[in-house]
C-alpha cells in the first residue's frame, strides 16, 4: 500500500482511481502501475499499486500541509510551489529517498520533530521565507547538497554540526549580514555560495575547510577581502565581482594571499587591475576575470 496523507485546496481531476493511475503513470521510472484500490477521505489518499515508482513529482498543487507519505520505492519527492509553512511530517519518510525538494512555499522555520531519513543526499528549501535555520535534530549525515537560497536569514549559525558528507552549502540571496558560524563547517565541503547577501566583512573566526573549490561572495557589499584565517588551500574560484572593494583596499589587504593557492581564478571589479593584489595573484598563476 502507498500512504499518501496531505492537505491541498486543489486535487483537481486527481479523484478517481483512473485520475490516479494516469498519474502516477507519467512519473519518471514508475514502471508498470495498476491501481487496484482508492479512497479519498479527508485529505487521506490510500492507494494498493504494483509500482517501481521512484519519483513523486506534487509540484504546484497548493498543497498546504504533508503528514504521512510512505512509498518503499520512493527515491525522489517534489513538493515546490505549493503553499506549506510548516513542514513536519508524522511518520519517517521512506529510508528510500535521496532527494527532498520543497522550494517555493511558505515555510518560515524549518525544525521536524521527526529525523530525516538516513541516505538523504540533497535537501532543497530555496524561495521560502526561513529567518532561522537551525534545525534541533540533526540533518541525515548522507547529506551532500543543502540549498537555503531566497530565503530571509539575516545569519547562519546551526547549533548543531551540519553532516560531514555536506559538499554543497547555498545561501544566496538571503539578507545575510555578517558569515561567522560558531562551529566548523564540514571537513569535505566543496562548494559555499554567498552570493547577493548583504555581508560587510568577511572574517570568520574558524578557517574555512580546505576543501572548498569554489566560493561565492558576488554582489554583497564588501569593501575589502582580507579574510584572517586565510582562504582554502583547495580553493579554484573566488567570485568577488559586483562588491565596493576600492583599488587602495586592492593594493594594502594582500595578507590573505599568503595562504592562496597556486593556479586558481578570481572574478573581480575592475578596481582590481593594476593592484598589489592583482600582481601577487598573477605571480601565483592566477587567473583574473573581470
Amino acid at each position: 500500500d502507498i500512504n499518501f496523507d496531505v492537505t491541498s485546496t486543489d486535487w483537481g481531476a486527481l479523484t478517481t482511481a483512473v485520475a490516479w493511475e494516469n498519474f502516477f503513470s507519467s512519473q519518471p521510472n514508475a514502471g508498470t502501475t495498476t491501481v487496484t484500490n482508492f479512497s479519498l477521505v479527508g485529505g487521506r489518499v490510500q492507494l494498493s499499486v504494483s509500482t517501481s515508482l521512484t519519483s513523486l513529482n506534487l509540484n504546484s498543487k497548493n498543497i498546504t500541509n504533508v503528514s504521512v507519505i510512505v512509498i518503499n520505492t520512493m527515491e525522489e519527492l517534489l513538493l515546490n510551489a505549493n503553499n506549506i509553512v510548516n513542514f513536519n511530517p508524522t511518520e519517517t519518510l521512506p529510508t528510500s529517498l535521496k532527494r527532498l525538494s520543497l522550494g517555493g512555499n511558505q515555510i518560515v522555520s524549518f525544525n521536524p520533530t521527526i529525523p530525516l531519513p538516513e541516505g538523504l543526499m540533497s535537501l532543497s528549501m530555496s524561495v521560502n521565507d526561513i529567518i532561522e535555520f537551525n534545525p534541533t535534530i540533526p540533518l541525515p549525515s548522507t547529506l551532500e547538497e543543502l540549498y537555503l537560497s531566497s530565503n530571509s536569514l539575516t545569519n547562519f549559525n546551526p547549533t548543531i554540526p551540519l553532516p560531514s558528507a555536506l559538499k554543497m552549502l547555498v545561501l544566496s540571496a538571503n539578507q545575510i549580514l555578517v558569515f561567522n558560524p560558531t562551529l566548523s563547517l564540514p571537513n569535505g565541503l566543496e562548494s559555499l555560495h554567498l552570493q547577493v547577501n548583504n555581508i560587510t566583512n568577511f572574517n570568520p573566526t574558524i578557517a574555512l575547510p580546505n576543501t572548498i573549490k569554489r566560493m561565492y561572495l558576488n554582489g554583497n557589499n564588501l569593501t575589502s577581502f582580507n579574510p584572517t584565517t586565510g582562504i582554502p588551500s583547495g580553493l579554484q574560484y573566488l567570485g568577488l565581482a559586483n562588491n565596493n572593494i576600492s583599488m587602495s583596499s586592492w593594493n594594502t589587504n594582500t595578507a590573505w594571499i599568503n595562504s592562496a593557492p597556486n593556479n586558481a581564478e578570481i572574478f573581480a571589479d575592475n578596481s582590481i587591475i593594476g593592484t598589489t593584489t592583482f600582481s601577487l595573484l598573477t605571480s601565483k598563476g592566477w587567473t583574473i576575470t573581470i
